[in-house]
């Protein structure tokens, strides 16, 4: 019954706590100065994988986890 289990778990949180929505977007990059082109979606799932270990809670916390050029 692992898998009950599991289920049972995924019931208790919310969409929003599973995915919850980004902080920033690269908007944001670009204003911080970074250039635009592939390295952005990196920056912002590293962001996002931030977010949802509680290391960036709110915009200002994303925003200074951007790498600065």
């Amino acid at each position: 019954a692992p898998l009950a289990l599991a289920e049972a778990d995924a019931t208790r949180w919310s969409d929003e706590e599973l995915r919850p929505r980004p902080l920033i977007d690269g908007r944001d990059l670009a204003a911080a100065g970074l250039p635009p082109g592939p390295g952005y979606r990196a920056v912002l799932e590293a962001i996002e994988d931030a977010q949802l270990e509680g290391r960036a809670r709110t915009r200002d916390e994303a925003l200074a986890l951007i790498p600065r050029a």
